[in-house]
């Protein structure tokens, strides 16, 4: 913002979610993670979170097949559950998005900097 100036700025919306490596709740993860392959890449929390997540869905789902029908089966147990994971508990609604978003929206202001 300081180099584009206001003029460029103003009246633009920055959103981006959070940096997950530094939330509470992706601390033991995060600890065990590092001692034994070095620190964390950018992906890795939303990665581990996604597979827990799948995983815990196929158990609640149990498909005795992949056919189409025990795949929808495994989404339907995916967004009825609540998962408390490394970015934190995680609920979906009926359409399958997240009830509580992570995204910050931020507004340039007058003189520099951001409000969100």
């Amino acid at each position: 913002m300081k180099i584009a100036g206001e003029e460029a700025a103003g009246g633009a919306y920055f959103t981006f979610a959070p940096d997950a490596r530094l939330l509470a709740s992706a601390q033991p993860f995060r600890q065990r993670f590092e001692a034994r392959y070095g620190p964390l890449g950018p992906h890795v929390l939303h990665t581990y979170d996604a597979m827990e997540l799948w995983l815990c869905a196929i158990g609640a789902a149990k498909p005795k097949d992949d056919t189409k029908g025990k795949l929808a089966k495994v989404v339907k147990a995916m967004h009825e559950m609540r998962y408390n994971g490394a970015l934190g508990p995680l609920r979906w609604d009926r359409n399958g998005d997240l009830v509580a978003s992570p995204y910050v929206v931020y507004v340039p202001k007058k003189g520099g900097g951001l409000h969100g």
